[in-house]
Parts: C-alpha cells; structure tokens; sequence
C-alpha cells in the first residue's frame, strides 16, 4: 500500500512522476489517485483487514446494489485502505497547507469472486508540483490490460467526488475477477430499461415490483411513477431490496412505469408491468 495513491501486488511501487497504468505492464495495481502525496506535510494512510466480520456484511450489501448480477455474493475477505486528508508534494506554503484529499479502496471477495470500490471523500488537489499530474494515473491494471477512470490527467479528475459509475456519488465499483475488459459487467445501470420482478400485477394494487437492474441506493432514495400519473416514494425492504408498490389500476395491459433519483425532477429509468385479473 502506497502512500501515492496505489496498491500494487507482487512488487512495491514507489514512482509517482508521469504515471501510466500501461507503462506498468508488469504490475498488478489498483490506483485509486495515483499522484504525489507527501504525509509530513499532512494526513494520514491507514488499512484495515477483515474477515466474516460487520465489515463484510457492508461490503457485500454494497456490492450486491452495484452488480444486478450476484446477488448473492458474501464477502468473507475485505482490505480497507484509507488515505485520510493527505497533502501533496512541496506543499508546505501555508496556502497549500490546509488543502487535502480524502479517497478509500476496497477490496473484497469470496474466494472466488472479487469487486473493487473507490470512494472519494473530499479532493482538493491534482497532483504535487514535482510532476506533470495523473497521466493515466486511476484505475486499474492486470496482464497488461488497463481500465482507466474518467477525469485522468486533467483538472476535472476532481469531479470524481461529484460523480460515479453505479450512480451514488463519489463511488466507484469494478469486477475484477477475470479480465479488467468486463470490469463493468452485470454491474447496475445508472439510466434506461430496467425490468420489474415481479412483472405483473393486479388491478387492485398494493403489490411490491423491484427494479432489477436499476442503480438505488437508499441514501439517495427513489420514485416510481405508474403511466405517468400515479408517483409513489420507493422503499427498501431491509435497507437493501428495493420495491415499488403498485397503485390501483382501471385497466388491465401494459403499464409505464417510470423511476426518478432526484425526488421527481427527472426520471432516467423505465419498465413496463403486465396488470391483469389476479
């Protein structure tokens, strides 16, 4: 564990200057912010290992909401890396001083399955003044195969804290049991088509359809509208499955129904549900 931004298998690490994922063809590494930390000018690095514990529990709930396609995935093995408000190379100038960026890996599996999330906290610098910055710096890589985060080598790589690929800010997830080309598969989708479980309903209402695919997290929370008409708040049932609950219906056939993130201003996901005599 780098105090640079990286974890590397196999071999230590300690570059920083001009960093390339695929100039590192013979390393296995997960770089979460790859870039110039200097610690004695402030923060902190610390990890954490765990083992059937609360730890895995959270981690497998987390990973079970991002990935539509193991549900049934239970961690027994987590590594927990922190980089707490840590500051940058040469920036001892009291103007730099109190800037300081707070990002997190974790790595979890069950002995056969392994995802990777990155959660970025707070980011209020690019990279020290001794190099040119990330260049190609997030992300991660195995066998030569690179997958690269947006943001890389620009100033925008601050936007990580206000963005994500399953649809909660500032989190990031990958698959990385096999090649890093599926990386993203049967991971949650963030917008679009979704399917309901169940995919019927009767006339009468009051049953409970889950979104399968769709990216919900109950921080954020979600609503459903029906045909463009009825809007409900959806609930997780748990604090992990989610589920719409169906309104009374006066005909039967198809019926819309659409979700919403940001309390109904947009609704970026859509199904259809069969409401019939039940």
């Amino acid at each position: 564990i780098n105090s640079n931004g990286v974890i590397s298998f196999g071999t230590s690490l300690r570059t920083y200057d001009g960093t390339d994922l695929r100039e590192q063809a013979n390393t296995t590494m997960i770089a979460p912010y790859w870039a110039d930390v200097n610690t004695r000018s402030g923060g902190k690095v610390w990890y954490r290992i765990s083992a059937n514990s609360d730890i895995c529990f959270k981690a497998s709930k987390h990973i079970r909401r991002g990935f539509y396609g193991y549900p049934n995935f239970k961690a027994r093995w987590v590594l927990t890396a922190t980089w707490y408000k840590v500051a940058f190379a040469c920036s001892q100038h009291m103007i730099y001083f109190r800037q300081g960026n707070t990002f997190q890996v974790i790595l979890a599996t069950d002995g056969d399955l392994s995802f990777v999330m990155f959660h970025y906290g707070t980011l209020e610098w690019t990279t020290g003044m001794l190099n040119g910055g990330d260049r190609y710096g997030l992300g991660l890589l195995d066998d030569a195969v690179s997958y690269t985060l947006p943001f890389s080598r620009t100033a925008d790589v601050l936007k990580l804290v206000s963005s994500s690929n399953v649809g909660s800010p500032g989190r990031w997830m990958f698959h990385v049991s096999g090649d890093l080309r599926d990386a993203d598969n049967h991971k949650c989708l963030t917008e679009g088509l979704v399917h309901f479980f169940p995919s019927y309903a009767s006339l009468r209402g009051g049953h409970q359809i889950t979104p399968w695919e769709a990216c919900l997290w109950p921080e954020i929370g979600f609503r459903c509208l029906f045909n463009n008409s009825n809007q409900g708040v959806g609930i997780f049932k748990g604090a992990e499955s989610p589920y719409c609950t169906t309104p009374p219906f006066s005909t039967t056939g198809l019926v819309t129904v659409r979700l919403s993130i940001d309390a109904g201003k947009t609704f970026p996901f859509y199904g259809n549900l069969e409401v019939g005599e039940l």
